[in-house]
């Protein structure tokens, strides 16, 4: 019998299927919702997430592939806006490197626009739920360590695999009982300087699902050596021209293979030196920091030459960390630039452009074609870019004058409308505190006049009358009061000690001193010195005894720019393109002919291809058609909301069996090495009782069938059979695929309806019955 998937298995594209938008993609296994990846881009489009808005509520688990923003982007919006709570499951790399590819794009936009769609608390939140794992860890989801809260994710195991794009870009393996799925987009099976290739799809074979895109099936790329000569070649030519270079990337994936190459040629050529390489981000420090930490991700040579010289080669002796345009400007010219985003849509990537652009000298390189529509493609996508570009370009600038103090007064107002807020609540919370106080104070009281009361408790009870009144003045209360004045119900003996005692005790408050290297704390002592601490910072020390910690400008230090107000000024302007620009493919991703022969070996069961032009997927998916026809039963190319139903039309019944049936059989190992499996005959009764799980029982001997239809079970090579034949004492031929046997048995292998069959044909004879 054919394979045949055990699961309902269903697969929703939600964005990113038949076009280059981020990927986004929903798969259904029985009941379980997984969310393959959540990108977005550098547009920040709300109608984009619309899809993922409607399901968003139901997704059971979230697996990421890549740290970029085209792969999580959507997170932080969708964790906060659309319900998203299941848990988000990424490699180590991923996690942290993400992070910084979220924080540097909401900095980055904030600087040209006021940007409202998400904040940085909003990053901290999407970041919270996440679950870090290394490549080929199994995750269960049924266990309760990996966050999965509902059981219907029972018998799902997921493995991340290495995917080579970058660092711990990650290709999921799925699998549930006998299905196996795969995820794999953005891959890239060349190794690099500081990753290497993935080995995991060239070791794959037959998964029951291959999920992959077409992102590259039409692109053709030049040899490693090639580009990396091309990429310096032009970088020291226009440098010792007089001239700048600006190379747009992302924050903190692709960068780090174009930093190592960069490094590298200024370590082994000394002339360079003169030359600033610059990494310009919001968190540049932080990339390289992490970078530093995980050489454990990156290629075995990284690995090796640690392990040799316990040189860290992300040290970056030769780069300079910047982290706005004034630190840039401090560097001499001519430099090399590396700043985000790729796309030039917003940030420091853009601010450069602009001023770099309108000299001949300096050049542009590109090493990722970005977004259609975005300005870099805009660039790219002609052998001749456009005279000029009409940009509106936004900037940052402190409020000065009324506007500021106009914003310090909204900033006053707010302030103390959040202080009365909070007053208030703290009011209502000691009012209910002290409720709940009295109405114990009260039952105590009671339990008192039910009990044997002593001479020395009744002496306290002669406010039994006023006990409600008091009661219904409960706000009026205060509890801090002389714990021996008259007008108390609180001071029975049961209350100072054990009812047990006979006795009353008389409180006695130990005053607890704390103490530490130094001997006892001096409480003045401390008092002085806070003060002193304030006066020397400019702080009123009365305002500080108060407990309003604010300075005379309420917050904001005329010295300090960085915490200054600002406000956000657009203008529209046109950028002459004198500059040289360049394309050189650095993306990280395999091309058309490896993407085609990966498939051709992988030779899945059922294909789906998404994220990619119209043109690319169509490409791709007639050649799978042609290539894998006798192999892959489909292969699908879904559009963005449509539905595939993956589930086997064959009726699937799970069954138990007897211990006596099982011994009765007579297995037999078939396949090849590595993918062999027991095969059976057996003869069989289903019984079936209420909703338990239905067995399978051994027949009496009486009525068990003499003899069975032949089955012919799995594949066979005729080269193979040959050998067989050979050492049986057949005299063989193999010619034009058909095997002869001593002269009158032929074999053939034929394809009848897409099934695969052996005709044997000859003369009956004892040969022709030892052949078959």
């Amino acid at each position: 019998r054919k394979h045949t998937m055990t699961s309902t298995v269903r697969f929703t594209p939600l964005c990113g299927a038949r076009t280059e938008d981020p990927p986004c993609y929903l798969l259904e296994i029985d009941e379980f919702c997984i969310l393959l990846d959540c990108g977005w881009n550098d547009t920040f489009d709300l109608d984009m997430l619309e899809p993922l808005k409607k399901i968003a509520p139901r997704v059971d688990a979230v697996l990421l592939s890549h740290p970029d923003l085209y792969h999580l982007g959507a997170l932080p919006y969708a964790v906060a806006n659309f319900g998203l709570k299941a848990p988000i499951f990424s490699t180590i790399p991923v996690y942290k490197m993400g992070q910084m590819f979220m924080y540097d794009a909401f900095q980055s936009a904030n600087s040209n626009e006021d940007f409202t769609i998400f904040n940085l608390d909003d990053v901290d939140n999407a970041f919270e739920n996440w679950k870090q794992l290394k490549f080929g860890q199994r995750l269960s989801f049924e266990n309760p360590d990996s966050g999965v809260t509902t059981e219907r994710g029972v018998g799902i195991d997921v493995y991340p695999h290495a995917a080579g794009h970058s660092i711990g870009g990650t290709v999921w393996r799925i699998t549930k009982e006998n299905d196996e799925i795969v995820y794999a987009i953005d891959y890239n099976n060349k190794k690099e300087r500081h990753l290497n290739g993935t080995f995991f799809l060239e070791n794959l074979s037959r998964p029951t699902l291959l999920i992959t895109d077409a992102y590259n099936a039409l692109s053709v790329q030049r040899t490693r050596r090639d580009r990396d000569s091309e990429l310096l070649e032009r970088i020291i030519s226009t440098l010792r021209s007089n001239g700048s270079v600006l190379l747009p990337t992302d924050t903190a994936a692709r960068v780090l293979e174009l930093l190592m190459i960069l490094d590298q040629q200024w370590n082994s050529n000394r002339a360079l030196a003169i030359y600033s390489i610059v990494f310009l981000t919001h968190v540049s420090y932080n990339t390289v920091e992490f970078a530093k930490s995980q050489l454990e991700w990156m290629s075995s040579d990284v690995m090796n030459s640690f392990e040799k010289t316990r040189d860290n080669p992300f040290t970056l002796k030769h780069v300079h960390v910047c982290h706005n345009l004034a630190e840039l400007n401090a560097l001499p010219r001519p430099l090399v630039v590396l700043a985000s985003p790729a796309t030039l849509g917003y940030g420091f990537a853009r601010d450069v452009f602009v001023e770099m652009a309108a000299n001949p000298n300096n050049t542009v390189i590109f090493t990722d074609r970005g977004l259609p529509h975005s300005m870099a493609r805009t660039l790219t996508d002609t052998d001749t870019p456009p005279a000029s570009l009409t940009l509106k370009v936004g900037k940052r600038i402190p409020l000065e004058g009324e506007e500021l103090k106009e914003y310090e007064r909204k900033q006053r107002e707010e302030q103390l409308a959040e202080d009365e807020r909070k007053q208030q609540e703290q009011e209502e919370e000691d009012r209910k505190r002290r409720k709940r106080a009295l109405a114990e104070k009260k039952a105590r009281l009671e339990n008192a006049r039910g009990d044997s009361a002593t001479d020395t408790d009744m002496m306290y009870m002669d406010l039994d009358a006023e006990a409600d009144e008091v009661l219904a003045e409960v706000d009026k209360l205060e509890l801090t009061k002389n714990p021996f004045s008259v007008d108390r119900l609180d001071i029975l003996a049961s209350q100072f000690a054990s009812e047990r005692l006979g006795h009353p005790l008389f409180p006695n408050i130990e005053v607890h001193r704390e103490w530490d290297e130094y001997g006892e704390k001096d409480e003045a002592f401390s008092r002085l010195a806070e003060q002193q601490t304030l006066a020397e910072s400019g702080r009123d020390p009365k305002m500080a005894g108060l407990g309003i910690d604010v300075d005379p400008s309420f917050g904001f230090s005329a010295t300090d720019e960085a915490k200054r107000p600002t406000k956000c000024i657009s203008s529209t302007i046109t950028v002459p393109i004198k500059c040289t620009v360049r394309y050189i493919d650095f993306e990280g991703r395999s091309d058309g002919r490896s993407i085609k022969n990966i498939l051709t070996h992988i030779a899945p069961r059922k294909l789906i291809l998404v994220h990619g032009t119209p043109e690319a997927i169509e490409h791709l998916q007639q050649h799978c058609e042609r290539a894998l026809k006798n192999l892959c039963r489909a292969v699908l190319a879904p559009d963005v909301g449509e539905c595939l139903n993956l589930t086997s039309d064959i009726s699937i019944l799970k069954t138990k069996l007897r211990d006596t049936l099982l011994e009765a059989m007579d297995f037999v190992t078939v396949g090849v090495e590595g993918a062999q499996y027991d095969l059976a005959y057996m003869d069989a009764l289903l019984t079936s009782s209420g909703p338990a799980m239905p067995s399978l029982d051994l027949l009496p001997p009486a009525k068990i069938p003499v003899g069975h239809p032949a089955l012919y079970v799995g594949d066979i090579k005729l080269s193979d059979l040959k050998d067989v034949l050979a050492r049986n004492g057949f005299a063989v031929q193999l010619q034009q695929g058909v095997l002869m046997a001593n002269g009158c048995v032929a074999v053939r292998r034929e394809e009848v309806d897409g099934v695969l069959r052996v005709n044997v044909t000859g003369v009956l004879s004892e040969d022709y019955f030892k052949v078959r």
